[in-house]
């Protein structure tokens, strides 16, 4: 659009901030696609909000199905998942390629 012409708000995405810092203490935000390094390697996935958890979460595809780890530091399954582990790669409106589907 020209210089001085408003561009009306459904013309742009926004990203909630999660309040949250990956590596290199990189804001983590909603729509973000991050590496999470794992014990046995590390997955590709995007972060979400979960309306009925009230939550945001890391979900990736591991080739047979979608999976979830919600996004805070935590102790479940017997692992400490910190969100030092995470590091911010891109996000869904412009690098939607570095995800599976």
């Amino acid at each position: 659009m020209g210089q001085g012409f408003p561009c009306p708000i459904e013309s742009y995405d926004f990203m909630q901030f999660t309040g949250l810092t990956g590596q290199e203490q990189r804001e983590i935000y909603e729509g973000d696609i991050c590496r999470w390094r794992t014990s046995d390697g590390s997955v590709i996935g995007s972060i979400i909000w979960e309306q009925q958890a009230c939550a945001f979460w890391f979900k990736w595809f591991d080739g047979a199905a979608h999976r979830y780890r919600e996004l805070r530091v935590t102790f479940s399954d017997g692992e400490l998942w910190l969100n030092d582990n995470i590091q911010v790669i891109g996000n869904i409106y412009e690098h939607s390629n570095l995800i599976n589907p």
